[in-house]
């Protein structure tokens, strides 16, 4: 797997060359959707995002919160496999 900055490698320095889109770390179809929390500050955003993500039949959004402290409470309720989360946000941001 490659784009036009050189061969994208995952932490084990592997590029990936025998998986496949939806294949999990050892080779094997995923079977169930990615888990995706939304986070951002702006509820316009967030909405546009989880109605973007839907459209994907491998991934469901299976929470949303409008600020990074609420964001680490839905986190430990949902168990989401990826936080997609706005960097600047009131009360606690994506870096902290």
């Amino acid at each position: 797997m490659a784009d036009t900055f050189g061969p994208v490698r995952d932490s084990s320095g592997s590029d990936g060359a025998g998986a496949h889109a939806g294949d999990d770390q050892d080779g094997t179809a995923r079977k169930e959707p990615i888990r995706v929390l939304v986070v951002d500050d702006h509820a316009l955003f967030r909405r546009g995002l989880e109605i973007v993500l839907a459209q994907e039949e491998d991934i469901q959004v299976v929470g949303e919160a409008g600020d990074g402290a609420e964001a680490v409470d839905k986190a430990a309720d949902l168990l989401p496999d990826i936080i997609l989360m706005d960097v600047r946000m009131p009360k606690r941001g994506g870096i902290e």
